[in-house]
């Protein structure tokens, strides 16, 4: 079994370490990294570190000293747990105890070592789905909400995504750049109400409603810009119900 010691941050990870050990260890990093929806890139940034570093880490290599505290910090587990020393390994969304210290009702972004367990990083739908060169880096930063605010959001924070509005199509409802909250578990339409829908293999935002016939009606807000237009259940995918928009002050 691996020793390590929390004054030097150095763990021993070689003689009595089984190759079934760092195994263990390298899926448990990699796992918990996709649990909470971050890219290696998204990682790396959170860190301070490369994206090589972050797949030498995923290859079975440890971290040493400051960098591997933060890694745990950054995945919200235990040093304990995700070595295989036992511990706490926490599944997304992370459930905690609250810290009334922070603002209530207040969604925030930042550090994610920053961050009390209380706070959860929902994925951004593009990035589950494809990398949309068009998307600025900013796009991709993880942002965290307080889970007691989520919660009255989403029935289920593990379906909760996030997406970036591109272009004037929604304005003045969305405007470019804004950042929306979508509960996937909400595929259901309801008739006007505002989705995240795949149609021929775009991400897009509309009202959508359904005509006799099974046909869906999708109706952009700004109509002088995209009429509304009918098309067969088939050629959409319904991904999720809007809920929350949030939008960047000058």
């Amino acid at each position: 079994m691996p020793k390590f010691d929390f004054n030097s941050g150095v763990l021993d990870w070689s003689p009595e370490a089984s190759p079934e050990l760092v195994s263990a260890y390298a899926r448990r990093l990699t796992g918990r990294r996709k649990r909470l929806g971050f890219s290696q890139r998204d990682l790396a940034r959170l860190m301070g570190v490369s994206v090589n570093t972050i797949q030498s880490y995923e290859a079975g290599s440890l971290p040493r000293g400051e960098h591997f505290l933060n890694l745990a910090r950054v995945l919200q587990c235990s040093l304990d747990w995700l070595v295989g020393l036992g511990g706490e390994g926490l599944s997304w969304p992370v459930m905690a105890e609250e810290d009334d210290s922070r603002p209530a009702h207040s969604p925030t972004a930042g550090p994610a070592w920053d961050a009390p367990r209380s706070w959860v990083f929902p994925p951004f739908l593009e990035r589950e789905n494809e990398d949309d060169a068009s998307l600025s880096p900013r796009n991709w930063t993880p942002i965290s909400f307080e889970r007691k605010w989520l919660t009255d959001l989403v029935a289920e924070l593990s379906q909760a995504r996030l997406v970036r509005v591109k272009g004037p199509a929604m304005r003045p409802t969305f405007n470019d750049g804004d950042l929306l909250l979508v509960d996937t578990g909400q595929r259901q339409v309801y008739q006007g109400q505002t989705y995240a829908i795949r149609l021929a293999d775009s991400l897009q935002v509309n009202r959508v409603e359904i005509r006799p016939g099974g046909i869906y009606r999708i109706i952009s807000d700004n109509r002088d810009i995209v009429p509304p237009y009918e098309v067969e259940a088939g050629q959409v995918e319904v991904l999720g119900q809007v809920v929350w928009c949030g939008r960047l002050t000058n």
